[in-house]
């Protein structure tokens, strides 16, 4: 048996790479003791299946046991489970890997076609200690948790269509948030929008544009606890027109920085004042997303 007794945080980034690399590590993780790590990141992970069997994702989830566990990051663009297994079989093993790490404070999962959340419908008695959460864009966040579940979460990322809205009615904790939304779903949802938001990104298809721009800054304005808002499809060429409404959001007195796509549609986060001395432009400083939401894997 592997021991790594003293090892609290591991990041591994497979970049697609080899299957035999991906491979070997979680079955490192299958057999091998972890007693204090607490931060687990496994991104980009594709792992074609050449010999008969579950996918090591599966293995991994059915075997891994981390005592001190607290935040759990995985993307995965191959297959997540094996294709003869139900989707009550699937979620049991989310659920078996929940219930071996009760302190989890943090989950975030991006599946191929989101076969992780499919199967699932999580509630608090699953991860009673979870604030933060990222869903992928595959899956509606009504579809994936519950009302209880959402009670308790202080960051959420996920994708918002209209059957989620209800659930905005159960978060009265959410401090950060970025939400993707779908194009048929009116702007006016902001309005459902907790009052405990801190930073709020909204994201939308690129062809979508709000007929009334100055309505839904209003509509943010009524969100007096926000430092950071950004999203909407505002760009670098769209500011100056916007500017005017834009400068509508001084009426919240903690907002410090928009979020604005910038080259390759990143998100830039450029403080408020720059935009109120005339100073925003692409030579201005700025501070990247993960910066802003360094929880957040949605975005680059």
């Amino acid at each position: 048996m592997v021991n790594f007794p003293s090892l609290q945080s591991l990041i591994v980034d497979f970049n697609f790479g080899v299957n035999n690399d991906a491979v070997l590590c979680f079955e490192i993780f299958s057999f091998g003791r972890f007693p204090k790590l607490k931060v687990l990141r496994l991104l980009d992970i594709y792992i074609k299946l050449i010999k008969p069997g579950p996918p090591a994702t599966t293995v991994l989830m059915n075997s891994a046991t981390l005592p001190q566990l607290r935040e759990f990051t995985l993307r995965v663009w191959s297959n997540f489970y094996s294709r003869d297994m139900t989707n009550e079989a699937k979620a049991d093993i989310t659920y078996g890997l929940l219930a071996r790490h009760p302190q989890l404070e943090s989950l975030a999962v991006l599946s191929f076609s989101g076969q992780f959340w499919r199967p699932l419908s999580l509630e608090r008695d699953h991860c009673p200690n979870v604030r933060v959460l990222c869903v992928d864009a595959w899956t509606e966040v009504t579809d994936a948790l519950s009302p209880s579940l959402a009670g308790q979460l202080q960051k959420l990322s996920g994708y918002m269509g209209p059957r989620s809205l209800p659930l905005l009615e159960h978060m009265p904790m959410l401090q950060e948030c970025v939400l993707h939304i779908s194009h048929y779903l009116s702007i006016s949802f902001i309005h459902s929008l907790p009052m405990s938001i801190q930073r709020l990104v909204v994201t939308t298809h690129p062809g979508f544009h709000p007929e009334n721009s100055l309505e839904y800054i209003e509509y943010l304005t009524r969100l007096h606890n926000l430092t950071h808002v950004g999203g909407f499809n505002w760009t670098q060429s769209s500011v100056p027109g916007l500017k005017d409404n834009l400068l509508r959001l001084s009426a919240l007195t903690s907002l410090e920085y928009i979020g604005i796509r910038g080259p390759r549609s990143l998100l830039m986060w450029f403080s408020l004042q720059s935009l109120k001395d005339d100073s925003f432009g692409s030579e201005t400083e700025h501070l990247t997303h993960s910066q802003v939401f360094p929880w957040d894997f949605s975005w680059g």
